[in-house]
């Protein structure tokens, strides 16, 4: 901290982040099929579970054409379904359980519609705290952000330039890669 006055160091309580804010230069529906597909697999429901956060995302964009949703609101949208087939009852209850932990334990850090401006922040050494959030939980919010940093050089067209321009340390992340992967 001495040495880098533009150090930001940012605990997890104190993050204001909105997942469904695309990053500058995408369009949204871009941003939302790369989030549904991070929080497919993260949730470990995979390609109907992306579909289906998919529709539910489709019917936010309708409900919200001028303004940005929040994490809050794809719950409560959530919460005002009722699920009848077999296989969307799984795949509700799977998302449901989940949505439900993330708005029960990140509720306040994701209801807000922009946040912190993530594009300002890749420019400087940030340290994102993340002791004593449960292991689900820090390890949903990287793969979002990640993705969302993705996203971002992606609308930036910063892709396989010759200079370093991001490095991500993940210290202690034996829940997100595996030991194994250590």
């Amino acid at each position: 901290i001495k040495n880098h006055a533009d150090l930001v160091y940012l605990p997890w309580k104190r993050l204001r982040f909105n997942p469904l804010r695309p990053p500058p230069g995408m369009d949204r529906k871009d941003w939302w099929t790369l989030f549904a597909e991070a929080c497919g697999f993260n949730f470990k429901i995979y390609l109907p579970g992306m579909n289906f956060i998919l529709e539910y995302l489709d019917e936010l964009a309708e409900k919200n054409a001028n303004t940005l949703p929040t994490m809050k609101d794809f719950y409560n949208l959530m919460v005002q379904h009722h699920e009848v087939t077999p296989k969307r009852v799984e795949y509700f209850s799977v998302m449901y359980n989940r949505i439900r932990t993330i708005i029960s334990i990140l509720g306040g850090n994701l209801d807000c519609s922009v946040g912190l401006p993530l594009e300002r922040l890749i420019s400087k050494p940030v340290i994102l705290s993340l002791s004593r959030l449960r292991a689900a939980e820090q390890e949903w919010l990287i793969t979002v952000i990640l993705t969302w940093v993705y996203a971002y050089h992606l609308a930036e067209k910063k892709r396989g330039e010759e200079l370093l321009r991001l490095l991500v340390i993940c210290d202690e992340c034996h829940r997100i890669w595996g030991s194994h992967l250590e």
